[in-house]
This record gives C-alpha cells, sequence and structure tokens, in this order.
C-alpha cells in the first residue's frame, strides 16, 4: 500500500471537492485534469470524477503522480476507469509502473507487460519487479516504444482467457509492424483462464520463472497462433496457412528482419 500509494475515493460526499475548496486550490486546474467535473444540470455545482473506488496513483518514469486509476467498489458497471486525457497525462503513452519497473535496473533483461494494475501488484509482492501495464486500453505503439527503450526483448504475460490471448496476439501484429534489428517481443502463455494474480495464488515464483524462462519468441508466437487457428489437413488449407503466414512476415518494415522473417518461416513450411 505505501510503495504504490494505494488509497480510497469518498462515497459521493464530494470530499476532494470540498477539500480542494476549502484549501484554496483553482477549482479549474482540478477540472483540467479531471479529478473534478462541472455539473450539466446546475450551473456551480462540481462533483467528484472518482467515487467510492479503490485508487491507483498513475506516475510517469520520473515518480510524478500524473493521474489516477479507480476500481469499483460497489455494483457500477464501469469496474475501472481513468483519468481522462489532460495537459499532463496521455493515457496511450504511459505504463503503469515504469518508474518501479526501472527503480533498481534501468535496462531490466526482463520486462513484463500485463493486463491490470493487481496483476502488476501482485508480481511485485512476488519479487518481478520489473513489470507493467497499459493503462485499460489495448497495447499502443507509444506504449511499446517505451517498453523497448528500456528492455529489448520485453515479455507478453497477458491473461490465459480468450480476451487476453486475443490481445496478445493484437500486440504481436504491432510488434511485428514496429521490427528493427534487436528489437521484439516474447510471449509468456498462461494456463487457460489464469491471470497472474490467480497463477501466483496456487504456485509459487519458482513455477513463473519456469513459465518466463520457456516464453515464445515472436516468431514461434506467430507460427503458433496460425497453427492453431485452423485444421491443416489438406492442400488446400495448407497454402491458405502459407499464404496468412507470408502476409505477416510482409509486414515488417526493416527489409533484414523482414528476410530473416521469411527465411524462418519458410523453413518451418
Amino acid at each position: 500500500i505505501k510503495k504504490f500509494e494505494l488509497g480510497y475515493s469518498g462515497n459521493g460526499n464530494n470530499n476532494l471537492y470540498n477539500h480542494l475548496k476549502k484549501i484554496g486550490m483553482n477549482i479549474d486546474d482540478a477540472i483540467s485534469i479531471g479529478l473534478i467535473k462541472k455539473s450539466n444540470k446546475k450551473k456551480d455545482e462540481f462533483y467528484d470524477f472518482f467515487r467510492n473506488r479503490f485508487m491507483f496513483p498513475i506516475k510517469d518514469y520520473k515518480s510524478n503522480i500524473i493521474a489516477f486509476g479507480g476500481r469499483a467498489l460497489d455494483n457500477s458497471n464501469i469496474k475501472y476507469i481513468n483519468s481522462s486525457d489532460s495537459p499532463i497525462f496521455k493515457k496511450s503513452f504511459q505504463l503503469y509502473n515504469l518508474n518501479l519497473a526501472i527503480e533498481e535496473n534501468r535496462k531490466p533483461r526482463n520486462l513484463i507487460i500485463v493486463e491490470g494494475y493487481m496483476d502488476v501488484i501482485t508480481l511485485y509482492q512476488n519479487n518481478f519487479k520489473s513489470s507493467v501495464a497499459p493503462l485499460g486500453t489495448a497495447l499502443t505503439n507509444y506504449q511499446l516504444e517505451r517498453a523497448w527503450k528500456v528492455c529489448q526483448n520485453p515479455i507478453i504475460m497477458f491473461d490465459g482467457d480468450e480476451a487476453g490471448q486475443k490481445a496478445a496476439q493484437r500486440a504481436a501484429i504491432l510488434a511485428l509492424s514496429n521490427l528493427v534489428p534487436d528489437r521484439s517481443l516474447r510471449f509468456c502463455i498462461l494456463p487457460k483462464n489464469y491471470d497472474p494474480d490467480d497463477y501466483l495464488k496456487v504456485n509459487n515464483s519458482n513455477d513463473l520463472t519456469n513459465l518466463l524462462e520457456n516464453s515464445l519468441s515472436l516468431s514461434e508466437f506467430v507460427w503458433k497462433t496460425e497453427m492453431d487457428k485452423e485444421d491443416l489437413s489438406t492442400p488446400e488449407k495448407k497454402a491458405g496457412f502459407e499464404k496468412r503466414i507470408l502476409k505477416l512476415s510482409g509486414m515488417i518494415p526493416n527489409q533484414t528482419v523482414k528476410e530473416y522473417y521469411i527465411k524462418y518461416f519458410k523453413d518451418k513450411l
């Protein structure tokens, strides 16, 4: 709780707005970063954006708080919400926990990219400190570039359910579209329907270390994903598979990397 500065937002009594007003804070500043919202119904009425939520401060890589995430503590239809984009926060550019992930080593050998806040915190508690998460959206170009700046070969470890594996496949396509020499991704595949938090509740850290060490390279993951899509028992199906796998190679912008991928896939074919 202290390390991640976790907290709580009140249950709808506008505690934050009243506090900021009491200490003389300019409410327009709080509105500009999305902590306070203006009522559409009454002209001079304001309300707290985060209400009855478990709070996660979002920090930049220098540990400055630039936004918040909040998890519902009631039956809200929206489980997680984040601060809106603001002059100091662009959601698609930031990775949650990058500040602590590079605290002990500016260039960690294994940067683990997971789906959510609690996955990051559970991993940190189990001594996997170099873990980060996108902020409630699919991994973006900017976040991938940010990850590559600190680790040439990060590990994608998304949830083991269908949605998590589809998100991992999208991350693979994103990586292919941005590959240059010496940069890639690895993929750690969790057992079906497990997320990192669940996995560490029933397994120990050594088990996860072994899983991480057996991560698939990007090329292996792309091959496996396409192989698993359908039965390849006929020549036509095999031809379709070959077409798809070579089309994916064609997405790679760097000519040298592209040629090695084409050769790798052709050898496997």
